[in-house]
């Protein structure tokens, strides 16, 4: 086989140069053609050096390039290498199908390396098979070792070996097993090598280098890699444009993914519907509908034809823009061009109606998706439900959880959370604690915010025992420095004038090292001055200034009343004063009052 690719290449080098308007035979022609590379000793010479590893050893041809056009295809690399693992591996079984000696050096030397636990003993452990492992071997034994990461110690110790002489198998072998180890800086150096050996990497091998580092979001290195790809004579393809402009739409760098498209353009590149799908995204993360109108637009004049996903994302991008009448068009439109609607497009456009209190047509648009046999995702689910219980619509939001129960979708923590919380603002206090109860029973974790929730439910329904049982479950289970369940506890209590278990609750609180909000100062600061509790009130006040909270209109008026009301008239002077360097007005009443004791001598305000 090797000696009749090395025919066809040399045939189709030949053919190429001397009569480039005539169709090659069948069998030869570009996609038997490796890849076109200028080698360090012909640069000058204007020569071009054609590689092709086969079997055992790198066959090179070397031809003029004068008057030579034909360029290789995107799939000519993927070929050859199918058809070396085709002649290594004929079957699952992999090194069984190497005869003789090689068969046994493979299996030797990856029973070594299964028992290998540092890469540094790969040297010692390998030093009898010095100058014995052939390329081929060496090829096999990468593609069946078990420890991935011992690949790049293995190459390396290729390179020692007197015998040492690649073949593009081999190296791309180590290449793809670094790439997916995620080791850059020894990626670079299997890569030098590939180009000092005069072969090179085609469009494909680049273009997974720039999706794995923008899979692990290295942005950076993609771009390096995507120009180390165009440094390196190739001219990205159709792939490794959609792969770098999805890179840059990944890591937020918008400008950068129009950029490359227009690049792309400027290269005669012609894009194709995901190159559109992803401009169409960046449009949909910036919200702006008058760009994603010219990519659609752009699309339109390339011909290209949009698909479901082109469809969801501008059906997306509507919704969320509120402009329904658009949606409502794209949807008919993608409906009239035979594109029948997923889940993700009736989502896209539930969503949009919801948002824009279109709820009657977002019912309507779910009916129609049911209607069409697609399955509701549970981000539908989840839409309709806050959908109906924002607009206060309760039996729907019931009919919705129970179509999700039995459908099997899960009634997650979101979903009790949005029904209770819609319930606690319709003032709907028994269905919220009703809803709450079933939460428990069920096998959902609660979240703090909900127990939050439930503290303000149980004060306002004067429920005060299940109150305080529920702030001692969230004790028990460890949320001891939320300062949302301290202070529905303290709104209970100063609803109730209970001051003796308002301060052992702020004591608490200084135990567990949770600072109190403004509102709680304000709620213990009314307690204690209504109780003539003054010094208490200025431990508060001046704990309250030192976290850098200044009181309030309401808590200054309050102060100020209780001084007066138990005649501590300079005192409430004192603090006039600092209202009005607060740049806050005192009651009238209030100086009325404090003139009328005759304790001001001048106006205050």
């Amino acid at each position: 086989m090797a000696r009749v690719h090395a025919l066809r290449l040399l045939t189709a080098a030949l053919l190429t140069k001397h009569l480039p308007l005539l169709p090659l035979p069948s069998g030869y022609g570009p996609t038997r053609i490796l890849h076109q590379t200028t080698s360090s000793s012909c640069r000058t010479g204007n020569d071009l050096r054609w590689s092709l590893g086969v079997s055992k050893r790198s066959i090179s041809v070397v031809i003029p390039a004068r008057g030579f056009t034909t360029t290789g295809t995107n799939e000519e690399l993927e070929e050859c290498i199918h058809e070396e693992e085709d002649a290594i591996k004929q079957s699952q079984v992999g090194v069984d199908q190497v005869g003789g000696d090689h068969r046994s050096i493979a299996k030797q030397v990856i029973q070594i390396l299964q028992q290998l636990k540092k890469a540094d003993d790969l040297q010692t452990k390998l030093a009898p098979f010095a100058g014995r492992i052939s390329m081929r071997d060496a090829t096999v034994i990468i593609k069946l070792m078990p420890d991935k990461r011992l690949v790049f110690s293995l190459f390396m110790w290729m390179k020692q070996q007197p015998q040492y002489n690649p073949n593009i198998f081999f190296l791309l072998a180590v290449v793809r097993n670094t790439v997916a180890s995620g080791k850059w800086q020894k990626l670079e150096i299997v890569v030098d090598e590939v180009f000092a050996k005069n072969l090179v990497l085609d469009q494909k091998l680049f273009a997974m280098i720039i999706k794995r580092a923008s899979d692990v979001g290295k942005v950076n290195l993609s771009i390096k890699w995507f120009q180390k790809m165009k440094d390196s004579g190739l001219q990205p393809d159709l792939i490794a444009y959609n792969t770098m402009i999805h890179a840059y739409t990944k890591a937020g760098m918008h400008s950068l993914a129009f950029s490359t498209f227009q690049d792309m353009q400027d290269h005669d590149v012609n894009p194709d519907v995901s190159t559109f799908g992803h401009l169409l995204n960046v449009c949909r993360r910036d919200g702006d509908v008058a760009k994603a109108k010219y990519v659609f637009k752009e699309m339109r004049q390339a011909g290209v034809q949009p698909n479901h996903v082109v469809y969801s994302i501008f059906l997306d991008i509507y919704g969320k823009k509120g402009e329904m009448e658009a949606a409502a068009a794209t949807f008919k439109e993608m409906q009239e061009a035979g594109i029948m609607p997923d889940a993700k497009a009736y989502n896209s456009l539930i969503h949009g109606f919801a948002k824009a209190g279109m709820i009657d047509q977002a019912t309507l648009a779910f009916h129609d998706l049911r209607r069409s046999g697609c399955e509701p995702d549970h981000v539908l689910f989840w839409t309709l439900l806050h959908m109906y219980a924002k607009a206060r619509r309760w039996d729907e939001a019931l009919a919705v959880k129970q179509l999700m129960q039995r459908s099997g979708a899960a009634f997650n923590t979101f979903c009790y959370d949005t029904l209770i919380t819609a319930f606690f603002g319709a003032q709907q206090l028994e269905d919220a604690i009703s809803m709450f109860k079933e939460m428990q029973r069920s096998s959902v974790p609660v979240e703090p915010s909900t127990y939050i929730t439930m503290l303000k439910v149980y004060v306002q329904a004067g429920q005060h025992v299940e109150c305080e049982r529920l702030f001692d479950l969230m004790m028990r289970k460890g949320f001891k420095q939320h300062v949302g369940a301290y202070e529905g506890l303290l709104e209970l209590y100063h609803k109730t004038h209970r001051i003796a278990h308002a301060t052992q609750l702020y004591q608490r609180m200084q135990r567990n090292e949770c600072v109190p909000t403004p509102s709680m100062f304000g709620m213990l600061l009314d307690l204690y001055t209504h109780a003539g509790m003054f010094p208490a009130s200025e431990l508060i006040l001046q704990h309250m200034r030192s976290l850098g909270h200044t009181p309030d209109l309401a808590t200054y008026t309050a102060l100020v009343a209780a001084y007066v009301r138990y005649g501590h008239y300079s005192r409430a002077l004192e603090i006039c004063g600092d209202m009005k360097e607060a740049g806050l007005s005192v009651d009238t009443s209030l100086k009325a009052q404090i003139e009328a004791a005759g304790e001001l001598s001048t106006p205050m305000i």
